[in-house]
């Protein structure tokens, strides 16, 4: 039938809940405000074509719906989610594996905010691969510790090591590099703002090489130094 030749039967037949059967419904193409096609489905599901709002595709879903077979609304199978639903099999609300998720998902590569990668964790906690903020890299590490690769702000790479600091490369602010050293202080490097370089000097002061406001250099002294 195409789609300038859509039509209703007569002697409509719907189900309790508000859902169309397969007389009474429009066929092929987009189906009416709150009908679902081809055979008796739940209310806010629909399979195959074009449905309307609050029921489910073949392929793309409406929010607070899900794909192939009854499922519960938050759980998704198989291809793009809606908000607030998880991808292949029945996944725990906030969790997805594989593919596009929506917000409060969870992603096989970058994560979104909140959320971690890979096998059910903790929100807080995230393994392998760019880290959202407030979470950590590799294995169940604590929300403001992060091992290897770079950190989000508030985090510190290689090992648990006591918040504030970092070792080895890139720190974030109010970070040390390179072994566990006292907060305010860097050994080796680059250092953040409020930070000093090689061994653990007093705050407000660095030996040797490119120096952060407020630190004292090799020669030439910043104000407020000695």
């Amino acid at each position: 039938i195409a789609a300038h030749q859509i039509s209703t039967f007569s002697n409509p037949r719907t189900t309790p809940h508000g859902c169309c059967k397969q007389t009474n419904v429009s066929r092929r193409a987009n189906v009416s405000p709150g009908c679902c096609r081809r055979t008796n489905v739940s209310l806010g599901c629909c399979s195959q074509a074009n449905v309307s709002l609050g029921c489910c595709r073949r392929a793309n879903v409406s929010p607070g719906c899900c794909r192939r077979t009854n499922v519960s609304p938050t759980s998704c199978r198989r291809a793009n989610v809606s908000p607030g639903c998880c991808r292949r099999t029945n996944v725990s609300l906030g969790c997805c594996s594989r593919a596009h998720v929506s917000p409060a998902c969870c992603r096989r590569a970058n994560v979104s905010p909140g959320c971690c990668r890979r096998t059910n964790v903790s929100p807080t906690s995230c393994r392998r691969a760019n880290v959202s903020p407030g979470c950590c890299r590799r294995t169940n590490v604590s929300p403001t510790s992060c091992r290897r690769a770079n950190v989000s702000p508030g985090c510190c790479r290689r090992t648990n090591v006591s918040l504030g600091c970092c070792s080895r490369a890139h720190v974030s602010p109010g970070c040390c590099r390179r072994t566990n050293v006292s907060l305010g202080c860097c050994s080796r490097a680059h250092v953040s703002p409020g930070c000093c370089r090689r061994t653990n000097v007093s705050l407000g002061c660095c030996s040797r090489a490119h120096v952060s406001p407020a630190c004292c250099r090799r020669a030439n002294i910043s104000p407020g130094c000695r």
